[in-house]
């Protein structure tokens, strides 16, 4: 498929949508290596088809996170960006509850749900255009905040009643979906002070609603000492 790249992407992209999600799982293997245009016409339209499904296939989230790397190799951040943060935001619906339910770290997919783009693609984005990822995972952290935080609840401190990394904690706690976005964040937020964006960093966090962000923005002055942290209390 490599040796014919512009043919192969108009194929993929004559081809009907169908429920296999195998055969989609390949064609999106093949997706990778056809030109930029025709991948992101594919990805778009599969992105959108595989949005509507109320069932969800998480291997085939998989292979679109990949395709989403390829774009991320190539420079295209703010297309993967696009896609990387309506997967990681998609509702996940309870049996007989169709799309009502939020994305949302249970008990039985504390350690598995996204590790994919969690630990792939997050990380390519983060090292190649680090304040985009950083920009991403809050946007996802606040859409995830507003979906449990009715009434005012506050429920991403509640999930995380210290920010900084516990290392004794228990797995199934700090290996949640919502850990795991919290960790990255303060990853991304940490590469990004120490490159001389600590006002930056502190600004977007106090920019967001609700308590968490700003104890995190707390979190990220105590972490960097003088003189950046005088700078940004001034």
């Amino acid at each position: 498929m490599k040796q014919f790249p512009s043919e192969v992407g108009a194929i993929l992209n004559e081809l009907p949508l169908f429920d296999n999600y195998l055969v989609r799982g390949d064609l999106a293997k093949a997706a990778c290596h056809i030109p930029t245009p025709m991948m992101i016409a594919w990805l778009r339209r599969e992105l959108s088809w595989f949005l509507r499904q109320e069932a969800k296939d998480e291997r085939f989230e998989d292979k679109l996170g990949n395709v989403a790397g390829a774009l991320i190799e190539r420079g295209e951040f703010d297309e993967a960006s696009l896609v990387l943060r309506q997967l990681l935001e998609y509702p996940h619906p309870a049996p007989g509850e169709g799309q009502r339910q939020p994305r949302f770290a249970g008990p039985k997919r504390s350690m598995w749900y996204a590790q994919g783009l969690l630990h792939t693609q997050m990380p390519l984005l983060s090292e190649k255009q680090p304040r985009q990822a950083f920009d991403l995972l809050c946007n996802v952290l606040q859409t995830i905040q507003r979906w449990h935080g009715e009434d005012g609840f506050d429920y991403l401190s509640s999930h995380r009643e210290q920010i900084a990394p516990d290392t004794n904690a228990s797995r199934a706690i700090y290996g949640s979906f919502e850990h795991q976005l919290i960790n990255m964040l303060l990853l991304a937020a940490d590469s990004l002070a120490e490159n001389g964006q600590l006002t930056a960093v502190i600004d977007a966090l106090r920019g967001k609603p609700g308590v968490f962000f700003r104890r995190t923005a707390l979190y990220m002055l105590r972490r960097h000492p003088e003189p950046a942290m005088t700078k940004v209390i001034r």
